[in-house]
């Protein structure tokens, strides 16, 4: 609760703020100067999309702390979790609707009371949550005037103040022939093209993954296939001219653009492993205009908030908002990744069901 958040909150964050006000660099510089060792301990900088000079040293340390004892990956691959999810979310009564775009959330008074779709339908609801993103809530699901005078001022100035993170371009790869067969390896691959990564040049930044190496499921679902991920930072405004036009079926210059940028990442792949180059079947890129269109995010942003300084200090980044009923959840509310969303809906879950769900989950008692 707020009243708690202030007072004996501040007693349990002061800790971790002493780390979250101070950047990266400003943390590395003090360790080292040596640029070599810094692009080593920055390594995985690419986890949370910012350079050190405006990164929050919370974010860089737990990203590293959180490998330092190896990293797991879901059987069956990144698709079960939602699968797992849908089942029990059915299981207890739920009800999946895609291509049900929100509009608005409903508030009358001080308190929310469902959610109108863009078809015009509405759903009455004595709880609305949030996983559109902080930004996508405040600034297009919910009308200002629903917001108490005073919040409203400072989550326009937290909107200002904290901007979208950094755009990217993925390039998913289908190889012909097997993990083992290939030599692909379970550890993700940082490329770097030099030692000092700016938010200038982050583009220098490649990502290597090997997805169907690290799923133990995957080899006896699709025998002699591979597949690989290559991630690198790019510019929103470099796609922007084809914004209005209807996926899939945009422009022949901008299909150019992509076999472009395809041929490139393919470039870093075949310098780290050129035994690969004639063993590609089928390629696909995503670009900030694909995460404009399947999340709704304005900037084509792959982690939502930037993870600065200024974000950790935000007091609205949480799952309880001014709007009574109205709850956030997803990787605004705690950090971006696998582990900060799934934790993020542990808060959300609490503040729903008025529970302890953390000391329930640990005990293993139901909610």
């Amino acid at each position: 609760p707020r009243f708690l958040s202030q007072t004996l909150g501040r007693l349990l964050r002061w800790k971790f703020e002493s780390f979250a006000k101070q950047t990266t660099g400003q943390i590395l510089s003090r360790l080292t100067s040596n640029p070599e060792l810094r692009a080593v301990l920055l390594t995985q900088c690419g986890d949370y999309g910012l350079s050190p000079e405006k990164s929050s040293f919370a974010i860089h340390a737990a990203v590293v702390a959180h490998y330092l004892n190896g990293a797991s990956y879901p059987v069956g691959g990144a698709r079960s979790i939602p699968d797992k999810i849908l089942t029990v979310y059915e299981n207890h009564g739920g009800t999946l609707r895609v291509k049900s775009d929100v509009e608005k959330i409903l508030v009358e008074g001080k308190r929310v009371v469902g959610v109108r779709l863009k078809s015009g339908e509405i759903f009455h609801a004595p709880c609305v949550i949030s996983n559109a993103g902080f930004r996508n809530t405040f600034e297009t699901l919910l009308t200002k005037s629903a917001l108490p005078p005073k919040d409203r001022s400072q989550i326009e100035q937290a909107l200002e103040t904290v901007a979208p993170s950094t755009a990217h371009l993925c390039l998913y790869v289908g190889l012909k022939g097997s993990d083992a067969e290939l030599g692909l390896p379970k550890n993700n691959f940082w490329i770097y093209d030099t030692d000092e990564l700016t938010e200038q040049n982050k583009s220098a930044l490649t990502y290597i993954s090997f997805p169907s190496a690290k799923d133990t499921a995957w080899a006896e679902a699709h025998p002699n296939r591979a597949t690989v991920q290559i991630i690198r930072a790019a510019n929103p405004e470099d796609v922007l001219p084809w914004k209005n036009e209807r996926w899939p079926r945009r422009s022949p210059d901008y299909l150019e653009l992509k076999q472009k940028w395809t041929a490139e990442l393919l470039e870093k792949l075949f310098t780290e492993l050129p035994h690969l180059r004639d063993k590609i079947e089928i390629t696909e890129l995503s670009t900030p205009l694909s995460t404009m269109h399947f999340s709704n995010y304005a900037n084509g942003e792959i982690y939502g908030l930037e993870h600065t300084p200024t974000r950790f200090a935000s007091r609205y980044l949480r799952p309880a908002t001014p709007v009574k009923g109205l709850i956030l959840t997803g990787q605004d509310v705690v950090t971006v990744g696998v582990g900060g969303a799934l934790y993020s809906g542990v808060l959300a879950a609490t503040v729903a069901l008025k529970k302890s769900v953390i000391v329930r989950i640990l005990l293993n008692r139901a909610l």
